[in-house]
């Protein structure tokens, strides 16, 4: 009786699925206020996720009186230059 050789197949390799590149906003607070939460909020529509509408929210706790500066800086994939933002108000 012959039998047949089986080959042992080779697992596949994975292919890495393109990630969609999306924007990186960070915040520097100086004054008498600190970062307490950070909040990414997507838009769902239909029960799936939209492309492109997510957006990045800062919470800041006040810790005393004064003078609070917060800089927002946005760096976009397929921009060359940040978009920065200064937020200044103050606390009484």
């Amino acid at each position: 009786m012959l039998r047949k050789r089986l080959k042992r197949r080779k697992p596949k390799k994975e292919k890495k699925r393109k990630k969609f590149r999306r924007s990186k906003a960070t915040i520097q607070i100086t004054g008498q206020a600190k970062l307490a939460q950070t909040a990414t909020i997507r838009e769902v529509g239909n029960s799936l996720p939209m492309l492109g509408t997510s957006k990045t929210e800062f919470d800041l706790k006040l810790t005393g009186k004064g003078t609070v500066t917060a800089v927002v800086t946005v760096k976009f994939p397929n921009a060359v230059d940040p978009r920065v933002t200064t937020y200044k108000f103050e606390v009484e």
